[in-house]
């Protein structure tokens, strides 16, 4: 996945832009403070950003949290 195939896609977009603020940011945080994209769609997204390693993921707790500071 290119850059441009991330930027293009507004739900991919706004994960991005949430986590460049909030760089720390799970996935429930990330539901929340996007909440009008639709749970299985925003997860959806984020697995595809951290498939093609544009945002790491690691465990927290017993889960695999997937965010922590994407990049571009």
């Amino acid at each position: 996945m290119k850059l441009s195939d991330i930027l293009s896609n507004p739900v991919r977009l706004r994960i991005v832009q949430y986590l460049q603020i909030h760089a720390d940011a799970t996935s429930k945080q990330i539901s929340e403070g996007l909440g009008d994209v639709p749970v299985p769609t925003l997860y959806r997204h984020i697995g595809r950003l951290v498939e093609k390693g544009f945002c790491p993921s690691r465990r927290r707790g017993g889960s695999e949290e997937a965010s922590r500071g994407c990049w571009p």
